[in-house]
C-alpha cells in the first residue's frame, strides 16, 4: 500500500477518532468524518476500509500491536509467583501506556468511551484477548487466581473494572487537553491497577451475585 494510501486512512482515523469523541457514535456519519479529513470523496471510507463496520473495527484495533507489545515486556518481567495485583497490573498498564505515547491532542480514550457498548468494540475485545497470547494466558492465570470467587462475582466485578478504566481514562484525557501541566498518565496506570486488584479481589458476601442479564444490564449504562 503507498505511503499516500497510508496517509488518507490515518487522516479518516484520525477525524472518526475526534469526531466520534465529542458527537457520538451515531452523530459522526461517514460524510462528517470524511469532511473533517479533508476529502470530498465521501465514500473513501468504503474504499480504504471496506465498509462502515470494518472502519469502526480498525479504529478499536488501531494501537493494539503496541499494547501487546507493551504488555509482552511486562509479562517477561513477572515475578516468579504472581499475584492477582501483578496479573491486573500487566493486562491495564499496557493500553494506559498506549495513550501516553499519543501525540496531543488526542481524543483515544474519549473515543473508546463512546464506542464502550457497540457490538465493534465488545467483539473485537474479545477477539483480541483471545489472539495476544500474553493476554489470554494473564487471563486464564487471573481466573485460576480468583477460583475461590463465584464466577458472576467475578464476571460482574471485571465490567466494572472495564467502566472504571474507559471512564477514568477519558476523563483524564479531558484534564491533559486542558492543561499544560506534565502528563502523568503512568501514576494513573498505577491507580487504576491497584483500585482494580481490589476490587475484583474483595471477599464475596453471599448471594451478592447479580444474574449475569442484570450485571450487563446495570454495567451498560
Amino acid at each position: 500500500m503507498t505511503n499516500r494510501s497510508e496517509r488518507a486512512k490515518e487522516a479518516l482515523m484520525d477525524a472518526a477518532e475526534e469526531l466520534i469523541a465529542t458527537l457520538g457514535v451515531q452523530e459522526a456519519s461517514d460524510r462528517k468524518i470524511c469532511a473533517k479529513a479533508g476529502t470530498a470523496n465521501h465514500s473513501s471510507i468504503r474504499y480504504h476500509f471496506g465498509s462502515h463496520d470494518e472502519f469502526l473495527r480498525a479504529l478499536v484495533l488501531r494501537h493494539s500491536p503496541r499494547i501487546s507489545e507493551l504488555r509482552a515486556t511486562m509479562v517477561a518481567d513477572l515475578p516468579a509467583d504472581p499475584q492477582v495485583a501483578d496479573y491486573l497490573k500487566c493486562l491495564i498498564e499496557p493500553s494506559i501506556a498506549s495513550l501516553r505515547e499519543l501525540e496531543p491532542p488526542s481524543w483515544r480514550a474519549r473515543f473508546l468511551r463512546q464506542m464502550r457498548n457497540h457490538p465493534a468494540v465488545t467483539t473485537t475485545a474479545t477477539e483480541f484477548s483471545r489472539e495476544d497470547p500474553a493476554a489470554a494466558a494473564l487471563i486464564d492465570q487471573l481466573t485460576a487466581a480468583l477460583s475461590h470467587l463465584p464466577a458472576d462475582v467475578v464476571r460482574g466485578r471485571s465490567r466494572l473494572i472495564h467502566l472504571l478504566v474507559t471512564e477514568t481514562c477519558a476523563d483524564f484525557e479531558s484534564l491533559v487537553a486542558a492543561s499544560e501541566n506534565p502528563v502523568e498518565w503512568e501514576v494513573l496506570a498505577r491507580f487504576l491497577a491497584d483500585a482494580a486488584a481490589g476490587l475484583i479481589a474483595a471477599p464475596s458476601t453471599p448471594d451478592a451475585a447479580l444474574p449475569p442479564v442484570q450485571i450487563d444490564t446495570v454495567l451498560s449504562g
